[in-house]
């Protein structure tokens, strides 16, 4: 689960930028026309999809990780996409890389060998 902040930022025709408020924000499952479950919160409350930004532009929801696209429109600009938003919690894809982290290390010197090499010839 992430949580996902931002806020909708319109570029003025003379150049000056202010914020987009009340922008229609619509979540996908990533690459298709489904829509996505939101939160208000961390997986407890359903959020609504489609939702608004409030009156700064500032817009907020919580998502189960995976990929999502996020849809921006509004009347002041041309609808914009976020496209493939990765969103995983921090914690859950450091567990997901280093797997049993605090596990004593028990390689043997042919596998600390091949650790170098690839290290090396990455480096």
């Amino acid at each position: 689960m992430r949580h996902y902040e931002s806020s909708v930022v319109v570029k003025k025709p003379n150049g000056d930028l202010q914020a987009g408020p009340l922008a229609k924000i619509t979540v996908y499952k990533a690459g298709t026309t489904d829509l996505a479950t939101i939160y208000f919160d961390n997986g407890i409350m359903v959020k609504p999809n489609p939702f608004y930004a409030d009156t700064l532009g500032n817009y907020d929801f919580y998502a189960a990780d995976g990929y999502y696209d996020i849809e921006l429109s509004s009347p002041m600009f041309v609808t914009r996409k976020i496209l493939n938003e990765e969103f995983f919690d921090s914690d859950e894809k450091i567990d997901y890389l280093f797997p049993n982290v605090d596990a004593p290390v028990t390689q043997t010197d042919e596998e600390i060998n091949q650790i170098r090499y690839l290290i090396r010839t990455i480096c």
